[in-house]
């Protein structure tokens, strides 16, 4: 889940190696969010040995 002024922003879920259901909260799209997101889920991955 991404946090953004204390509210949730994006919520993504990861299955061993797969993500899914990630969405970014409808006002907050086309704004780079979803990319960070992405990055930090990809990133969390790979750290728990993915």
């Amino acid at each position: 889940m991404m946090l953004i002024d204390g509210e949730i922003a994006a919520v993504g879920i990861i299955d061993g190696v797969e993500l899914s259901h990630v969405s970014v909260r409808l006002d907050l799209q086309s704004r780079g969010y979803g990319r960070a997101f992405i990055s930090f889920l990809v990133n969390e991955i790979v750290r728990r040995g993915g």
